[in-house]
């Protein structure tokens, strides 16, 4: 079985609408996302080339080229939270921030630091029309720095604006907008509850000088690109350090030069590799892939196409981007044998164990498929 290959990509949940700015909505397209979507797609594939972006270095191994990842990311588009966020658009409750779209382009191209933060223009490529107090099924319906609450996380929720610095908060995602700053709730260890707090990102740092990662509230000191923050976890601060040569010796967290990791089990860092054939050998723990692309798995030591798409047929839900299934059909899981099958989303009321198992994207607590997308916070 193959690892899940996870990408912070256009589907994360930093991405959250607020702000005034000149929007677009009302299409009736039957791809509404696509002004936002392909131009913010398009540099983060590119950028991966010339960025250091943290953990996404298994993603330009296994794509190879920017126009590959843009295939590999296309893979995980027609996801319920696309589907529901492209109807939202193209009724009008929620619209792209043309402006933003265009400003987080432009960081991504520059590989400004933490540009996926919720402070950032990439944080903010949606407005909802949903006002302060109304119901809501996802944070994008809200109207300014709000966001859709609700405590069980079930729907409806209710638009709520987000805690000023100072306030009390249960995680960060309540904490309001900041300017130069990432808004984090930043609590003590055994508390119940946080503060939210805006943590500034300074200037980045040079070979050998102090660095600062995230969690504590302390200022974010990054390393300037092509260095990397080594730091004892849990630790905070660390120091920076040049990548380490192949074939030297190496920790589980330690960044390793070009397209090679740490591996675990020698000590040492090595290249990752991709079977593009069926029966080429893969390790997943030893960074040796199958190619997405090919629908090539791994399984038991070997590159495998375990299936054709179509209903019925075999499929991997552990793989994000293998994309096994036709479209319509999602990779249904079974608790009594690896693989999963090529099935077809339940509607409202259809027994499920998780959101993918229906045409919504969310299952109820009551192990049904609930009657639309439901995520709030």
């Amino acid at each position: 079985m193959g690892r899940r290959l996870w990408l912070v990509i256009f589907v994360a949940p930093a991405i959250s609408g607020c702000g005034a700015d000149e929007a677009v909505g009302g299409s009736s397209s039957a791809h509404a996302l696509d002004p936002a979507f392909d131009p913010v797609m398009s540099a983060y594939c590119d950028s991966l080339w010339r960025c250091d972006w943290p953990g996404l270095l298994e993603l330009r191994i296994l794509a190879g080229s920017p126009e590959r990842c843009r295939a590999l990311v296309y893979r995980s588009r027609d996801s319920a939270w696309n589907r529901d966020l492209e109807h939202a658009i193209a009724d009008g409750r929620v619209r792209i921030l043309a402006p933003n779209v265009d400003a987080c382009v432009l960081a991504i191209e520059a590989c400004t630091p933490y540009t996926l933060s919720n402070s950032s223009p990439c944080g903010a490529l949606f407005e909802g029309t949903l006002a302060e107090g109304a119901s809501c099924q996802r944070t994008e319906e809200c109207d300014g720095d709000a966001y859709c609450r609700s405590d069980d996380r079930q729907c409806p929720g209710t638009c709520t604006r987000r805690t000023s610095p100072g306030g009390r908060c249960k995680s960060s995602q309540e904490c309001g907008a900041a300017t130069h700053a990432i808004p984090l709730c930043v609590s003590s260890p055994g508390a119940t509850g946080g503060t939210c707090t805006e943590i500034p990102i300074l200037a980045s740092a040079a070979l050998g000088a102090r660095c600062t990662l995230t969690s504590t509230g302390m200022p974010l000191v990054p390393c300037e690109p092509g260095l990397w923050c080594d730091h004892d976890f849990p630790a905070d601060s660390g120091v920076c350090r040049a990548p380490i040569a192949i074939g030297q010796p190496c920790a589980a967290r330690d960044v390793c030069a070009g397209d090679a990791f740490c591996q675990e089990s020698r000590g040492l860092c090595q290249l990752a590799r991709v079977g593009h054939e069926a029966g080429d050998a893969c390790d997943p723990d030893a960074h040796l892939w199958c190619d997405a692309l090919e629908n090539l798995t791994c399984v038991d030591g070997r590159c495998q196409v375990i299936g054709d798409g179509s209903l019925g047929s075999s499929c991997d839900p552990g793989e994000l981007y293998t994309g096994v299934c036709d479209e319509g059909l999602h990779c249904r899981p079974h608790l009594d044998r690896p693989f999963g099958t090529c099935a077809v989303p339940g509607e409202e009321g259809a027994a499920c164990s998780a959101g993918s198992d229906c045409v919504s994207g969310s299952c109820d607590l009551d192990g049904t498929c609930a009657a639309g997308y439901c995520a709030p916070y």
